[in-house]
């Protein structure tokens, strides 16, 4: 595993410690309560020369996906006295890339309701949004109306039998000739 790539005590947006792992590329801070937690923010589809007409949808994680062991990142940055095993919450936000800076200041207050317990600390998402559970800090999941959308017209422009035998056809890297 590398080292981080950077490490600061960025304290013009948060009075908390905050890093950025090199690999897995995540940005890790210490919640209110000492917890190490995480976000990332990924493509989940993007087009391709044998699909271009798959929509680019980003993806939100936080709490998602993160190291196996977090023991060798927390050493190095000095803070592996403070990985607590209490309740961890997650969340993944899928959206189109045009909406990803609307998002974070919806996400920031997702992240403080989660750190203070109390969901009336959330701001209105900035664009109408999917949810699937109903308690708000109980939400792991969800998807922007547009990029939903944007699934859901390409599910049914090119159905998923299409897309297999599209896929199936030869490896994306052979350029030879024949069937």
């Amino acid at each position: 595993m590398s080292a981080p790539a950077t490490w600061s005590a960025s304290k013009a947006t948060s009075d908390r410690d905050v890093g950025f792992v090199e690999r897995p590329r995540l940005i890790v801070w210490l919640s209110a309560q000492g917890r190490v937690e995480h976000a990332r923010l990924e493509p989940y589809y993007l087009p391709d020369r044998r699909d271009p007409a798959r929509p680019m949808i980003l993806r939100a994680s936080i709490n998602y996906g993160g190291p196996a062991d977090w023991k060798p990142i927390l050493k190095r940055v000095g803070w592996e006295d403070r990985m607590r095993a209490d309740r961890w919450w997650k969340m993944e936000l899928s959206m189109l890339p045009g909406e990803v800076l609307d998002y974070v200041p919806w996400l920031a207050s997702v992240v403080g309701a989660h750190e203070h317990d109390d969901a009336g600390r959330v701001v209105g998402p900035p664009h109408p949004t999917r949810f699937w559970q109903a308690g708000f800090l109980d939400r792991d999941y969800a998807w922007s109306e547009a990029a939903w959308d944007r699934v859901e017209f390409y599910d049914e422009l090119c159905p998923m039998g299409v897309r297999r035998r599209l896929w199936a056809r030869r490896p994306l890297g052979d350029q030879g000739v024949g069937p």
